[in-house]
C-alpha cells in the first residue's frame, strides 16, 4: 500500500504537466479509487481464505491490531503475500508464481523511480559531485540495506526516510 501511495506521489508532477491540473488530479483520483477497491477485495479474499483454512491460522496481536497469521510462523518467518495466497487458492500455484513475478516487477519499477528521484535530488544538492559517484553511493547504501534480515533492523532507515518529508 505504501508503494502505491509513493508511486502516486512520484506520478503527480508528471500527470499535472502532461494533462493539466484538472485532468491530472481527476485521473489520479480515479486510480486511487481503483487501488482502494482492489485492496478491499484483497482483504476480503484474504479473510475468507483464512476462514476456509480454519485451524491452520491463529490471531496475533500486533501493536493493538489483530492480524491473522499462519500457525507456526514466527516474526522472522516468511509469510506469503496476500496476492500470492489468493491467487494460489483461486487458480493454482502456477498463477501464484506469475502473480509474484508481476509484483516483483512492479516493485522494481517503483524502486527505479525512487532511485531516479533521489539521484536527481542528490545531484542538485551536491552539484560538485559526479553523477557516477552519487549512483555508486546510492547503490552501496541500498546493497547494505538489502542485506538486513528483518524490518525491525531497518526502523532507523524508515525514520530517516520520514524525516525527508520535512523538506
Amino acid at each position: 500500500m505504501k508503494s502505491m501511495v509513493g508511486s502516486g506521489i512520484l506520478a503527480l508532477p508528471w500527470a499535472l504537466k502532461r494533462f493539466g491540473v484538472a485532468s491530472g488530479v481527476a485521473g489520479l483520483l480515479v486510480l486511487a479509487v481503483i487501488n482502494v477497491v482492489a485492496i478491499r477485495l484483497l482483504i476480503a479474499c484474504r479473510v475468507r481464505l483464512f476462514e476456509l483454512e480454519g485451524e491452520r491460522t491463529r490471531v496475533r496481536e500486533d501493536v493493538g491490531t489483530a492480524t491473522l497469521v499462519p500457525v507456526g510462523e514466527d516474526d522472522d518467518g516468511i509469510v506469503p503475500n496476500p496476492y500470492e495466497m489468493v491467487a494460489r487458492r483461486a487458480v493454482g500455484p502456477h498463477f501464484a508464481r506469475a502473480c509474484t513475478c508481476a509484483l516483483v516487477a512492479a516493485q522494481l519499477g517503483v524502486v527505479t523511480a525512487y532511485l531516479d528521484v533521489v539521484t536527481v535530488t542528490a545531484l542538485v544538492l551536491v552539484p560538485w559531485c559526479p553523477r557516477e559517484a552519487v549512483l555508486a553511493a546510492l547503490w552501496l547504501g541500498l546493497s547494505v540495506a538489502g542485506l538486513l534480515r528483518g524490518l525491525s533492523e531497518v526502523s532507523w532507515l524508515a525514520l530517516a526516510g520520514l524525516s525527508c518529508y520535512l523538506f
